[in-house]
């Protein structure tokens, strides 16, 4: 760990050229899915994965809901589409191995899973240089977040 910069400095999210401008609102919500939305933002904070921004935000991932295979619940997800980060974004210097490379292997009665490594700005500190373009607006405060330098568990 002490040989990967990244964890230090933060990571990149591979911006080719400049997300373009503009903040994006969330979609719309049900009370539930605003609860479910307002309670995943309000962990990000108290984990210490956002912060309120050090300059002006000039972008952001809308946040939108998705239903969990458990009917009733709801994933919250940040939108790169929509707030126009992906067009921008080289993928990531990942290697994973393709279903057909795998399934072949799996036996009768045998388990499989998804394993979902999109980017690495909600698990990593981020790139300074980049915080400015990947922020997220809290689902009922408005206030807005960036995902943090540095992550300090309170």
């Amino acid at each position: 760990m002490e040989h990967w910069d990244e964890l230090r400095d933060g990571a990149s999210m591979n911006f080719l050229e400049e997300p373009p401008p503009g903040l994006v609102k969330n979609s719309e919500m049900t009370p539930e899915q605003l609860e479910t939305a307002t309670q995943f933002v309000d962990e990000l904070i108290d984990l210490g994965v956002l912060e309120r921004p050090r300059e002006p935000l000039k972008n952001n991932f809308p946040l939108f809901l998705v239903e969990k295979v458990v009917r009733g619940q709801w994933r919250c997800i940040a939108d790169g589409k929509s707030g126009g980060q992906n067009d921008v974004c080289s993928s990531d210097p990942v290697h994973l191995g393709a279903p057909d490379d795998i399934l072949p292997f799996l036996y009768t009665g045998g388990v499989s899973a998804v394993l979902d490594i999109s980017k690495f700005f909600h698990m990593f500190p981020t790139v300074a240089s980049e915080t400015k373009y990947i922020g997220l607006i809290h689902p009922t405060t408005g206030a807005q977040y960036c995902y943090c330098l540095s992550y300090t568990s309170n």
